[in-house]
């Protein structure tokens, strides 16, 4: 039903419960499938949790939508007037709607946005995105506005997200409703972007700005820039020169032309803004000023999500719009305003009090959770000084809509995150919104931070009509030539390396297994200790317990098992934006494996030998799909160079320990099928030197040279010629050993070439002298007939 309660969605009344739990699952397992999800801050470590989608939309009848549509266009027209204003003549403030000290006492106030050109303000200050949260009360008919998200709005991708999964799991019921669509919409903001870039005689470059994977949104991020075509960038990615924006990408430095920001005011610039921000472009301010680059929405426009501001907007809807706000807001007002404290002790019951620009760790204080007495105390103990800091404002309940989550029909409160966008004059408002809902109907916050779950929302059309195209959800919107930036190309290095490092520890622990290790002496479980661990700092190890600790499930301690499985972990979340779908689908899967190892009770990991061998088949898996797969691009390049420098720095370091048993070996399978008439120990000269094995030197190097012909394809490129003198090492190698089988010299010049080869992929492609990269991908566009997209 819609939130009025005046539509029923047709059909559903016939469903039986075991239906509704059946389609709430599905949208569950594409969720996670699909690895929809965000940050918890208040979980440990900051826990990535699964979204959470309610099976029953939010229906708004065309009629509705008129009204709340008309009411956000205003209000953007409003807030670009304002924004406007208070950074240039401040006629608001001269005419006594805004008090002088409500204004400067603002954090939001950005006194370097305030100093910039005259002549170029007016074109740095233009509002591009609109985020509002409204509310319907408790058996009331028209919304109302709680507050506005300006600087970085979120929610938008995770509201297209929620229309593609219930466009799909409840297709018959979305069909037969005519609801409007929100292509248009995304063609809209596609166009907004491309409006921002004033360049002929190049390709625009358009970049979303993230702090990165620790950020609540990660996901939404990575997702939307694949979505409209742009490319994600951090703060490592980007760098100041002579005004410029430029992206240090893999084939050089890139001027930036438009930064679609997701990261507040504050952080952007620690040059002129917050000093010790380390996740913002030093110069940022400097490049604006000088028309360089614009970013959406400007620095300074988190003054309009100031709720002290906020309070003033019908006001000052009457002074430059001479109307009144087709949309009401909250009842707010300013602590510091003349009669606001005898307001405060009048009303308790009725108020909470908030800091105008709260911070996450701000908490707010309800007057009803207070005596009278202790009330009254509160505010009298904070200075006139302190109390410019704060607003009042009256508590509301949100309407009460029906949630189907699980299945079971339930209740909870409802508040809908709406967007807007302006491009020169013209407004385009998203058909729909983000519904979120809390179950719990006494819960004064309703947000994903405190559990509150989505709902999609169905604007429905005023007359039937023929859409002329379907929703799409693919990357429809191209806009640009792709440019991967170093750090993602490094991640891709280093997920093959950690890929194969978890591959080796497992295979090694299960042979261990295999050999009774749990049982062995001190000395031999120290030795296996030292071969699994990359840490070769290992002390001597008393019992099975303690070579797990030591070896796989302390994830703070470099070298362990766990701790390459969050390295992958944070690998795979930094090249969100560049794996495909179903290679992330993979890795999601083996990590969470691997979380379930982490989670068994100590010394138990011996009896879970199936679990193992699972983790052992998921990695195998992995494997395959980067060769079978990806695209032959430089992703494919760096992930297949980083698995494969990896696995030559294992087998040469096994071939340092003769006496392993067999199956500790990758070519276990293979050197048995050959030498089942061999001793059970495995002789480094066949396992290391066959030419028909996948992990022997001939097969390792074999691979690295595939990599190197998508990374290094001339000839005196300095990893291909670093690559020669390791066949020259491999060729000093004698194949022929005595009967003892004594472990030749030749190996350890492999070890140190390995060191320096890595020192050279890092010199060339990952870093901050760009002048090696430049010149490799120049050598890789001409070899591939030019530049990939």
């Amino acid at each position: 039903m819609s939130p009025s309660g005046t539509i029923t969605l047709p059909g559903l009344e016939h469903w039986t419960r075991a239906e509704y739990r059946q389609r709430a699952e599905q949208i569950r397992s594409q969720i996670s499938e699909n690895g929809i999800s965000f940050n918890r801050y208040a979980l440990k470590e900051n826990a990535t949790v699964g979204w959470e989608l309610d099976l029953l939309p939010t229906i708004l009848p065309a009629a509705e939508w008129k009204v709340l549509r008309s009411g956000l266009e205003q209000r953007l027209q409003l807030l670009q007037r304002l924004l406007l204003d208070l950074y240039t003549e401040r006629e608001s403030v001269k005419a006594g709607v805004i008090p002088p000290e409500l204004l400067f006492s603002s954090k939001g106030f950005q006194r370097p946005v305030y100093t910039m050109d005259s002549s170029r303000i007016r074109d740095i200050l233009r509002l591009s995105i609109m985020s509002s949260d409204v509310y319907r009360t408790v058996g009331g008919s028209a919304f109302q506005v709680f507050q506005d998200k300006i600087q970085s709005p979120s929610g938008m991708g995770y509201a297209l997200q929620n229309r593609r999964l219930m466009s799909h799991n409840m297709n018959e019921l979305f069909e037969s409703m005519d609801v409007e669509r929100y292509y248009s919409f995304f063609d809209a903001y596609r166009k907004m972007l491309q409006a921002h870039c004033r360049v002929a005689d190049r390709e625009p470059l358009i970049v979303l700005f993230s702090s990165g994977p620790g950020n609540e949104t990660w996901y939404e991020q990575a997702w939307m820039a694949n979505y409209l075509g742009i490319t994600l960038v951090q703060a490592q990615d980007l760098e100041v020169r002579r005004a410029r924006v430029y992206l240090k990408s893999l084939s050089g430095r890139r001027q930036v032309d438009v930064i679609l920001r997701r990261i507040e005011d504050d952080w952007l610039d620690p040059l002129e803004l917050k000093a010790d921000s380390v996740i913002g472009i030093p110069g940022l301010l400097e490049a604006m000023r000088a028309g360089h680059v614009h970013v959406v929405n400007p620095p300074g426009s988190g003054l309009l999500e100031d709720k002290a501001i906020f309070s003033l907007l019908p006001d000052l809807a009457e002074f430059f719009l001479g109307s009144r706000l087709v949309l009401e807001q909250v009842r707010t007002f300013w602590a510091a305003a003349t009669t606001a404290r005898q307001e405060l002790f009048d009303n308790q019951a009725r108020i909470v009090l908030k800091k105008r620009n709260r911070r996450a760790n701000d908490r707010n204080l309800f007057g009803p959770d207070y005596s009278r007495s202790d009330w009254q105390d509160l505010i009298l103990a904070i200075s006139p000084t302190e109390l410019r800091l704060w607003v009042g404002q009256y508590i509301f309940e949100p309407e009460i809509v029906p949630i189907c989550s699980d299945g079971n029909p339930a209740q909870g409160r409802q508040l809908l995150r709406t967007y807007s966008i302006l491009d020169r004059e013209q407004i385009t408002t998203m058909p729909g919104a983000l519904a979120r809902v809390s179950s719990d109907l006494d819960s004064q916050i309703i947000t994903n931070q405190a559990g509150a779950s989505s709902k999609d929302v169905w604007v429905l059309q005023a007359q039937k009509i023929i859409p002329f195209t379907t929703e799409v959800f693919q990357d429809d919107f191209l806009l640009q030539e792709q440019h991967e930036s170093r750090r993602t190309a490094e991640n891709d290095w280093w997920l093959g390396r950690y890929l194969y490092r978890l591959d080796f520890q497992l295979r090694l622990v299960h042979a261990g297994l295999i050999a009774n290790l749990p049982v062995a002496t001190s000395e031999t479980i120290t030795l296996w200790a030292k071969l699994i661990s990359t840490n070769m700092s290992i002390p001597v190890v008393a019992d099975w317990l303690d070579f797990q600790q030591i070896t796989l499930l302390d994830k703070g301690k470099a070298g362990t098992l766990l701790y390459h499985s969050v390295q992958l972990e944070h690998n795979v979340a930094e090249t969100q934006n560049v794996l495909s779908h179903e290679f992330k689908l993979l890795l999601r899967r083996l990590i969470h494996a691997l979380r379930q190892l982490a989670e068994l009770p100590a010394g138990q990991v011996h009896q879970n030998i199936a679990t193992i061998e699972h983790l052992i088949m998921y990695i195998q898996v992995c494997h395959g799909f980067i060769h079978q797969r990806m695209l032959r691009n430089l992703n494919y390049g760096f992930v297949l160079a980083g698995t494969a420098i990896e696995a030559l720095d294992r087998v040469i370091r096994m071939a340092l320990h003769p006496k392993l048993p067999v199956g500790a070996h990758p070519n276990a399978v293979h050197y048995l099928q050959e030498y089942d008439h061999m001793a059970p120990v495995l002789r480094w000269s066949h396992a290391l030197l066959h030419t028909s094995f996948p992990f022997s030197l001939p097969g390792i190097l074999a691979q690295l040279s595939s990599s190197l012909q998508i990374l290094a394809p001339e000839k005196q490129d300095p990893l291909r010629l670093s690559f020669e003198r390791l066949e020259a090492l491999r060729a000093a190698i004698p194949v022929h050993q005595a009967p003892d089988d004594p472990i030749p010299a030749g190996l350890n010049p492999v070890l140190e070439w390995i060191q320096t080869f890595t020192d050279t992929m890092q010199q060339t492609w990952f870093a901050d002298d760009l002048t090696g990269m430049q010149q490799q991908s120049q050598a890789w566009q001409r070899q591939a007939g030019g530049p990939r997209i």
